[in-house]
């Protein structure tokens, strides 16, 4: 579509013709002329100003986003250029030039405080289109209705608060010889999403200072509790004298530099540390060297320095019980396919697929992007196979050292290079003996390696590192990948006899973006696992992040979503909702700042039914709580539900208790 210029311009203004170009154009010229807006207006001072009786609320905020341009932005901006802050209604509330002269230049066009930038003053502009469409938007040169802009171009965004409210519009705006438009809205996008960032810190830091109380006072407020304090990377800083009689620790081990030298956690002190959220109840074994088992809950506060880094954590050890056992299989698989969540016919495809395959003994090989849960459905099968009893092992083979791949999935002898455990070790195919190895990223495996586990495949016999001695082996394989491996053959970087040899049976798992119908599901099953997890009682996400989360296209797949529901359940403080102040900064951005997907005068086309079902759904719910006559868990089961999803929809329905 063309750009207008400036003939287009003056024949829609003189004569009426409707120029070929972009069709947004034309249709704000024509609704600024039905506006009787005089296209030649010379000064907007002869508009009329908005009387405030009070200071709007949009003042501050845009105060603290030109501290933030001042901080940021000085010097890296053009003389040329200034930014211009509108309130919810398109009033001027400030303009922030770049030089002096830029300054007076605009406000002797007019351009100055409680004058109005929205369509039906000045036509078409930046800040009108920003408004009408609510994404962000550009108007250059001739696009403008009015002529006195003509030299010049500027983009708009709207622009919200921490919490998701719309505080107004922002714009950059520039003399016509200042870079490109796109370059002017890149501009702005960063100035957006480094306020947002700003405003997320400030926040956190708030949150922080709490938290460095709670953990000031933690070691010595519980004499009762064992209490250690951690550095990001699970480096000892203090132990208290509970979590030193509880652990094992002496004055010796004490200077040990991380726990996870002092005994076996699972998971382990270095992953927990890492993690930077606030969680309670944390399931964790501790394995001492003896042999002795005990299993905990661990309470993770984190802590932060003044500028909102993240530089260690507070763990709270509860010890659940004392187990003696014998030494077990580390290797398990915990999911089966009830947890595989998904209603839409990728997901039920490669489900049945996979539930007929698991009754067999061939090989599988899973193909999806990163986060399509390739391991939750190779854990799924091996769970119901006939070998859910032996064990499950799991291998990423691009995460391992080329160096040491070939022992690590062999297995070596004793001595047999330098560095070698003294007594030999079995690698992961032979600890998957009886059971199924799972081999995940198979595309990045090492075509040397890739010859050997072609033989073991076909002898059922392994030969470890350093040694002469066959083995056999009992193991099925599944691999996945998120490669075309066909592909990979044909550039010879995959073994071809070895993908017809894997691949005898093929399940493709579908992107997120292309089962949207499942997030609803997948959010709710996410929010009561974390509600689990942190005790916390959510019921699940403002409508409005709902809707925008099923038009996302999930780069990251489940694991993204994942991700996110955690992120915002840890810091929901106990409101019934996730709204926008919970959502994690790479996900709130784009989903905040996308168009909306329903204005306020669209209709639902699908409204009726959206009533009928909740309506089904509210008879179905009381019935089972008469049925039940009033016992919560009964009437869960009834309906095939928890008994934390069975409350939160009692509350989302408004069903009155039962009398």
């Amino acid at each position: 579509m063309n750009i207008a210029n400036e003939n287009n311009w003056q024949q829609f203004i003189r004569e009426g013709i409707e120029p070929k170009i972009n069709g947004k154009i034309v249709e704000s010229w024509k609704k600024s002329q039905a506006a009787k807006i005089n296209p030649y207006l010379e000064n907007l001072s002869s508009l009329p100003k908005i009387s405030y009786k009070k200071q709007p609320a949009s003042k501050q905020f845009f105060n603290e986003v030109v501290n933030y341009i001042n901080t940021c932005f000085a010097g890296a901006m053009e003389d040329d250029s200034a930014w211009i802050f509108c309130d919810e209604d398109g009033f001027i509330l400030k303009v922030r030039a770049n030089s002096d002269y830029f300054k007076k230049e605009i406000q002797d066009m007019g351009i100055v405080e409680r004058i109005s930038m929205a369509e039906n003053s000045i036509g078409t502009n930046p800040i009108s289109f920003a408004m009408n469409k609510q994404i962000a938007s550009t108007c250059s040169e001739a696009e403008h209705f009015l002529k006195i802009f003509h030299n010049y171009k500027g983009a708009a965004s709207p622009i919200y608060n921490i919490e998701g409210s719309l505080r107004g519009y922002c714009m950059i705006f520039s003399k016509k010889h200042f870079m490109r438009v796109s370059t002017l809205k890149n501009q702005l996008l960063l100035l957006i999403q480094g306020v947002d960032r700003l405003f997320r810190l400030t926040r956190s830091r708030k949150r922080h200072d709490n938290l460095k109380t709670k953990v000031e006072n933690a070691l010595f407020e519980d004499h009762l509790v064992p209490t250690v304090i951690l550095s990001s990377n699970g480096f000892i800083r203090q132990v208290n004298s509970p979590a030193m009689q509880m652990l094992e620790i002496d004055d010796e081990s004490r200077n040990e530099s991380s726990l996870d030298q002092i005994a076996k956690f699972t998971p382990t002190i270095k992953e927990t540390s890492h993690n930077g959220l606030e969680t309670q109840n944390i399931p964790m074994t501790i394995e001492y060297k003896k042999g002795k088992k005990v299993n905990v809950l661990v309470n993770r506060l984190p802590f932060y320095n003044s500028k909102g880094q993240f530089i260690g954590v507070s763990l709270q050890f509860y010890e659940k019980e004392k187990i003696q056992t014998k030494p077990q299989s580390t290797y398990k698989a915990r999911y089966t396919f009830n947890d595989i969540v998904g209603i839409t016919k990728g997901i039920q495809e490669a489900k049945d697929i996979a539930l007929r395959v698991a009754q067999t003994n061939i090989n599988v090989l899973l193909i999806g992007p990163s986060g399509t849960g390739k391991e939750m459905f190779a854990q799924s099968i091996h769970n119901s196979s006939d070998r859910s009893t032996g064990p499950f092992v799991s291998i990423n083979c691009a995460a391992i050292p080329k160096d040491i791949a070939e022992s690590e999935l062999f297995g070596h002898a004793k001595g047999a290079f330098t560095g070698a455990n003294d007594n030999g070790s079995i690698g992961k195919l032979e600890a998957a003996n009886g059971g199924t190895i799972f081999l995940d990223e198979i595309g990045d495996m090492p075509l040397e390696l890739q010859a050997k586990l072609l033989r073991v495949l076909e002898e059922r016999k392994i030969t470890r590192v350093g040694e002469n001695t066959e083995r056999p082996l009992y193991v099925r394989v599944i691999a996945a990948t998120n490669k075309d491996l066909l592909e990979l053959t044909q550039k010879n970087e995959f073994r071809e006899d070895l993908y017809y040899r894997l691949s005898v049976t093929s399940i493709i798992l579908p992107h997120l973006k292309d089962s949207k119908e499942d997030i609803p599901m997948l959010v709710e099953n996410f929010i009561e696992l974390y509600n689990e997890q942190m005790g916390k009682k959510v019921i699940g996400f403002q409508d409005e992040i709902l809707e925008r989360l099923k038009s996302y296209d999930w780069p990251g797949n489940i694991r993204e979503l994942r991700n996110a529901i955690e992120f915002a359940t840890m810091l929901n403080q106990g409101e019934d909702y996730i709204t926008w102040e919970h959502m994690p900064g790479n996900l709130r951005l784009p989903l905040l700042y996308q168009k909306k997907l329903m204005e306020k005068d669209s209709i639902d086309p699908l409204d009726v039914e959206r009533q009928e079902i909740n309506r089904t759904e509210t008879a179905l719910v009381k019935k089972a709580i008469d049925l039940s006559q009033g016992k919560m868990n009964d009437a869960a089961k009834i309906l095939g539900i928890s008994r934390a999803t069975m409350y939160r929809k009692i509350k989302k329905l408004g069903i009155a208790p039962y009398n």
